[in-house]
C-alpha cells in the first residue's frame, strides 16, 4: 500500500491500478472541487477534516489532514514534538481555522479542552473552583432555599404556590443529579491527587502541578460530548493516572488526548491518529495494536518503494540510452509516464530520532549503595522512616508512589543535595553517579545549551561538540540557545547528554520521560535497557518501567517503603490481586451487616407480632382492666372474710361452696393480671 501526500490526506490506495470503490468514494469526498456542497465525510461524525491544510510561522504543519471523530470514540493523537499536534487540537476547539480545505463541527457540540498548562479562577478556594461546573445545580439549591423560607410566613393562599414551586425545583434538581454531584466533585478531586486538606487552599495557593489536576477534575466534571486533553497524565502520579484511566474508560461521549505515556494509551484509546509529514494517519486499536500495525505497513511500504525505485531506475536507463537513437519517442514516452507516476514516499526510517548511549568509563564494586535507617520528614509529616535500601553492582530499581511521598527526595539525599534526619547512606568503591533531576536544577540557566555540554569536556574541539549535540536532535543554530529560553523536552535531552558524557556507572534519575515525545522515550528505554552499569529511577511511566526494571520500591505515603520483585505490570497484577480481596473482605463484612442486621430485624419483627398476638387476645380497655382487677380482688377479700365468720365454720357445705367460689375468683383474678401484662 502506498500513500499518496496531495490533495487526499492519508487515503491508502494500491500502487498500481484504480482504487478500489471504498477508497474512489473518499477521494471525491476528500477532493473539494468535486464537491460543490461542503459535506462532511458522515453525517454521524463530530468532528470533520477533509483535505485540511495549515501553515504556522512559514512551516507546514497540516498538510492535507482528512479525519473525522466519531461519538464514543476514545482517539490517542501521537507525533513528535513540534509536529502540529497542538495546532490540530485549536483547530477541533475553534481556535484556529484552516487555511484551505474542510472543517465541519456538528452542530451545538460541547468541545471540553484541557491544555497542558490550564487556567484556573483565583480568588476561590480549590473547593469552590471545582464547583464551578455545577452553578446551575446550586442557583436551583439557592432558589429551593428561599422558597422554604418563605413558606415559614406565608399564608394560606401564598402557602400553596410556594409548595407547589418547591415541588417542580426539586424534580429540576433531582432530574439534574443534585444530589449527586457532591460526592462527584469530591471523588474527581481526591482521585486525581488533590487531598482533602487541598479543598480550603485558595488557588493561588496551589503548586503548578496542582492546579493542573484542579483543570482537569473540573473539565471532566462537566462532561462534554468531545473531551479534547493534552498531555493530561503530566503531573499525576501512578495513582491518579489509573484513576484516570477508569474514568475514560467509562466515558460514554468521545475522547481526543495527546499523550506519550504508552501504557495510559494501551488502557484508554481504541483508535490512534499519528501526525506525521503533515498528515494524520489512523489506525484502530490502542497503542500496542498500532505500532504493529505500523510495523507492517512500513515492511510493506519499504518493499513497494524499493519496487518502484527499480523499476524508475529501468526506466531512467532505458531512456538515458535510447533518448537519442532509434526509440525516440518510446524513450520520449517513458519519460512522462515517469513524469506522471505517483511517487510512492519510503517510510519513516527514524532518522529523526536521538541517538543516546550511556556507558560507563570504569567499573564499581558489587556493593552499590547502601542506606539503613534513614528516616526524612517535612513538618510534621513523615515521608519515610526506617528505610532500608541494598543495591548490587547491575541492580534495576523502580521507584513509585503518589506524588509528595518522597521519591524525589531520596534521590537527592542520595546525591548529597538534602540531609536526613536520621540514617545513613554509603555509596560503594568506585561509584560514579550520574544524577538526573527532573525539574533540572543542574542545568545553569545563564548558559547556552552548547556551553552546558562543554564545560563536561574541555578537551573537545567544538566540531565534537556539535556533532555529539547532533545525535541529542541539536543542529545549527539551536546550540546556541540560552538553556533559560529552552523547551522542556531540550533541557531533557541536554540533560541526558551531559549524563551520557560523564560515563557514570551508577544512573540516579528522577523523571526522565517528562518532557520527552514518544520517539525520544523509546530511544532513552532502549539506552537505560543496553546500560551495562545500575540503575534507580522514580517514574511514573509505566512502560518504561515494564522494559527497564526487575524490582520496586513503593512509597505508601505512610512512611513506609516496600520492595517489590517485579516490574510493573506484575505490580499491578498483584495490586488488583490485593484490592480484589480487600474489596471482597468488605463484601463480606457488609454481609455479616447485613444478616446481622436481618436477625436483629426478625427477633424485632417475633417480639412484635408477640405483641400483636397479646393485643389481639385482649378483652378490655387499659382502664377498664384496673377496674376489674381491683373490683375481683374486693371481691376475694370479701370471700375470705365470709369463710372467717362462725356461720361458715358451722356449715361444712357452706364452706365448701365459699372454698369452691374463692378458687374460681382467684383464676379470674390470674386471667386479669396476664392480659394486663400484654399493657407492658
Amino acid at each position: 500500500m502506498s500513500r499518496r501526500k496531495a490533495g487526499w490526506g492519508s487515503v491508502w490506495y494500491p500502487p498500481r491500478g484504480p482504487p478500489d470503490p471504498v477508497t474512489l468514494l473518499q477521494y471525491v469526498a476528500a477532493d473539494v472541487s468535486a464537491c460543490p456542497r461542503r459535506i462532511p465525510f458522515s453525517p454521524m461524525s463530530l468532528i470533520s477534516f477533509i483535505d485540511v491544510h495549515k501553515d504556522l510561522g512559514g512551516k507546514k504543519v497540516l498538510d492535507g489532514v482528512t479525519a473525522e471523530i466519531h461519538d464514543g470514540e476514545r482517539i490517542g493523537l501521537i507525533g513528535r514534538n513540534g509536529c502540529g499536534k497542538t495546532t490540530l487540537l485549536r483547530m477541533i476547539t475553534g481556535e484556529l481555522e484552516p487555511d484551505s480545505g474542510q472543517l465541519h463541527r456538528k452542530k451545538s457540540l460541547r468541545v471540553g479542552y484541557l491544555p497542558q498548562q490550564p487556567v484556573v479562577r483565583e480568588g476561590l478556594t480549590t473547593w469552590e473552583s471545582a464547583l464551578e461546573p455545577f452553578e446551575e445545580l446550586r442557583a436551583i439549591e439557592r432558589e429551593i432555599a428561599e422558597v422554604e423560607e418563605a413558606m415559614g410566613t406565608a399564608d394560606d393562599d401564598a402557602l400553596a404556590a410556594l409548595v407547589e414551586r418547591q415541588a417542580a425545583l426539586q424534580e429540576r434538581y433531582t432530574d439534574a443529579g443534585g444530589y449527586q454531584y457532591v460526592p462527584r466533585v469530591e471523588a474527581a478531586l481526591t482521585g486525581l491527587g488533590l487531598r482533602t486538606e487541598h479543598f480550603d487552599r485558595p488557588v493561588e495557593k496551589l503548586s503548578g502541578g496542582e492546579k493542573n489536576r484542579l483543570g482537569l477534575a473540573k473539565l471532566l466534571l462537566q462532561e462534554p460530548d468531545l473531551l479534547v486533553l493534552d498531555e493530561p497524565t503530566n503531573y499525576l502520579d501512578i495513582h491518579a493516572v489509573r484513576w484516570l484511566e477508569e474514568f475514560l474508560r467509562g466515558y460514554k461521549s468521545a475522547t481526543l488526548l495527546v499523550s506519550h505515556d504508552r501504557y495510559f494509551l494501551d488502557r484508554t484509546v481504541i483508535k490512534i491518529w499519528e501526525h506525521r509529514t503533515g498528515l494524520v494517519d489512523a489506525y484502530k486499536g490502542n497503542y500496542s495494536e498500532f505500532e504493529q500495525q505500523r510495523e507492517e505497513r512500513d515492511e510493506r511500504q519499504q518493499k513497494e518503494f524499493d519496487e518502484q525505485q527499480r523499476e524508475i531506475a529501468r526506466q531512467k536507463e532505458f531512456i538515458r540510452k535510447n533518448i537519442a537513437g532509434q526509440k525516440t519517442k518510446q524513450a520520449q514516452g517513458r519519460r512522462k509516464q515517469l513524469e506522471r507516476m505517483e511517487r510512492i514516499e519510503a517510510p519513516d526510517s527514524g532518522e529523526g530520532d536521538a541517538r543516546i548511549v550511556f556507558e560507563y568509563t570504569g567499573r564499581s564494586g558489587n556493593d552499590v549503595l547502601r542506606v539503613k535507617g534513614l528516616q526524612k520528614s517535612f513538618g510534621d509529616r513523615t515521608l519515610f522512616r526506617d528505610l532500608e535500601v541494598e543495591l548490587a553492582l547491575g541492580d534495576r530499581v523502580g521507584i513509585i508512589g503518589a506524588n509528595g511521598t518522597g521519591k524525589s527526595t531520596l534521590l537527592r539525599i542520595l546525591e548529597g543535595m538534602e540531609t536526613p534526619e536520621e540514617g545513613e547512606v554509603k555509596v560503594g568503591s568506585n561509584v560514579q553517579i550520574g544524577y538526573y533531576d527532573q525539574e533540572h536544577r543542574t542545568l545553569d540557566r545563564s548558559k547556552t545549551l552548547f556551553e552546558s555540554l562543554r564545560e563536561i569536556v574541555p578537551q573537545w574541539s567544538d566540531l565534537e561538540v556539535r556533532n555529539f549535540m547532533a545525535a541529542f536532535l541539536f543542529r545549527e543554530d539551536e546550540v546556541f540557545k540560552n538553556v533559560s529560553d529552552a523547551s522542556g523536552g531540550e533541557r531533557a535531552r541536554i540533560a541526558l547528554a551531559r549524563i551520557a558524557l560523564t560515563g557514570s556507572n551508577f544512573l540516579v534519575f528522577d523523571e526522565p520521560t517528562n518532557h520527552l515525545d514518544l520517539s525520544s522515550r523509546q530511544v532513552l528505554e532502549q539506552a537505560l535497557i543496553e546500560f551495562p552499569g545500575t540503575l534507580l529511577m522514580v517514574s511514573h511511566d509505566r512502560y518504561l518501567l515494564d522494559r527497564t526494571v526487575e524490582k520496586l520500591l513503593v512509597f505508601d505515603g505512610n512512611g513506609g517503603v516496600e520492595l517489590f520483585l517485579g516490574n510493573y505490570s506484575r505490580y499491578a497484577e498483584k495490586l488488583a490481586e490485593r484490592e480484589a480481596a480487600e474489596r471482597r473482605a468488605e463484601d463480606e463484612r457488609k454481609q455479616r451487616e447485613r444478616d446481622d442486621a436481618k436477625r436483629k430485624s426478625a427477633k424485632e419483627a417475633d417480639a412484635r407480632a408477640a405483641e400483636r398476638k397479646a393485643k389481639a387476645k385482649r378483652k378490655f380497655s387499659y382502664e377498664e382492666l384496673e377496674t376489674k382487677i381491683m373490683e375481683t380482688e374486693e371481691r376475694i377479700e370479701s370471700i375470705h372474710a365470709e369463710m372467717s365468720g362462725e356461720e361458715a365454720y358451722r356449715d361444712p357445705e357452706r364452706m365448701k361452696a365459699l372454698g369452691e367460689k374463692l378458687e374460681s375468683t382467684r383464676n379470674e383474678l390470674a386471667e386479669l393480671e396476664d392480659e394486663w401484662a400484654t399493657w407492658g
